[in-house]
């Protein structure tokens, strides 16, 4: 691996992380963690929605070409397929 991929995945992890910590003292409760203190602005929850419908799409989309062409297209799947 080269040393700057190693590096840029050092800075990711040690934000992640500060982030992570930083956030635990704003938590009060399991509720307040599972509902994000009832703060996320509307923007944020479509953008959400928006990508798990994305995901899900493309997670049953890639399971029909497996089931169709053969596990091996997965790997080489173009956009024609």
């Amino acid at each position: 691996m080269s040393q700057l991929y190693v590096v840029v995945l050092a800075v990711i992890v040690v934000t992640l992380l500060s982030v992570a910590i930083n956030r635990t003292s704003q938590v009060k409760t399991k509720a307040d963690y599972l509902v994000a203190g009832r703060s996320l602005p509307a923007v944020v929850l479509v953008l959400t929605l928006l990508t798990s419908w994305i995901g899900a799409g493309s997670l049953f989309a890639g399971a029909e070409n497996a089931y169709k062409n053969g596990f091996a297209s997965e790997a080489t799947r173009t956009d024609e397929s």
